[in-house]
């Protein structure tokens, strides 16, 4: 995920009137800034990022349901690793303004996310192993895989009138003018970026993306294929195994949570999406 001060930021319960109640989890209302904001932020459809949202606060119902404990140290202590992220503490201050959020409300969202992560920690990542011959397994498994990569160089706009000029008017010139990205992984790319990429060849570039919140052109000056193993250590492998060990344990958490406390969805949330009630 983003670095949690951004989450924290999401996560924000504004006090404006207008903003709409749009989901209930248990007696957690989701409210319609919370989802247009991670949306803007980690590049989501509508429907994605209100399950995100809905999971979250799953996770905190549970973390509260089992009174978890968060001690005042903890709390301070992430506040501080936060704070290093801004040059002083008056801009650390002013950006919580600027999202009128105040620092009593700050804290109480370190501390709920610091519950979350206590639980994942008690539900997940403490069950899981990894054997020997697991390891064994994944490499024969993966080893003869091929993986592509990308020599990408790129260029953001403000908007996309700039971006369709610069696109309707390239020339190999415009190269020089472009972000050297180096190589990158498809599995690394957005999926509507890998979508677009995987469509054109060397030395073409890409219609206007958007990504997060601006336009951005990329150049594929290079495409190449390797063997997914062949340059990593054990360590790499295991990294592997534990992240889909990791993921399949959270659905199934989630799915559980899911069926433990109440979710309602509203309807008529948005015209163009049909989600599920329950």
């Amino acid at each position: 995920m983003k670095n949690l001060f951004i989450f924290l930021i999401l996560t924000t319960i504004t006090l404006f009137s207008e903003d709409k109640v749009i989901a209930f989890v248990n007696n957690k209302p989701v409210l319609e800034s919370e989802v247009k904001d991670r949306m803007k932020e980690e590049n989501m459809d509508f429907k994605e990022a209100l399950n995100k949202i809905i999971d979250e606060k799953l996770l905190l119902c549970e973390s509260e349901n089992l009174q978890i404990k968060v001690s005042e140290e903890e709390i301070t202590k992430e506040l501080e690793r936060i704070k290093k992220r801004f040059p002083d503490e008056q801009n650390f201050l002013q950006q919580l303004e600027k999202e009128n959020i105040s620092l009593y409300d700050f804290k109480k969202m370190i501390e709920e996310r610091i519950k979350i992560n206590k639980l994942i920690f008690e539900k997940v990542t403490k069950n899981i192993f990894i054997t020997t011959s697991e390891l064994a397994d994944f490499y024969e498994k993966e080893k003869g895989e091929q993986e592509i990569k990308y020599y990408l160089k790129g260029l953001s706009f403000a908007n996309k009138e700039e971006a369709e000029n610069f696109y309707q008017s390239w020339n190999n010139e415009k190269e020089n003018i472009m972000d050297d990205l180096g190589w990158i992984k498809k599995s690394e790319l957005l999926p509507t970026l890998a979508k677009e990429i995987e469509e054109i060849k060397e030395g073409e570039i890409t219609k206007p993306v958007i990504v997060k919140t601006k336009y951005h052109i990329f150049l594929v000056k290079k495409i190449k294929r390797e063997n997914i193993l062949d340059d990593t250590t054990m360590d790499v492998v295991r990294n592997r195994i534990f992240q889909k060990k990791y993921s399949d344990k959270m659905k199934k958490l989630l799915e559980e949570l899911r069926s433990k406390y109440p979710v309602k969805i509203y309807q008529d949330v948005s015209p163009t999406q049909h989600l599920e009630t329950q």
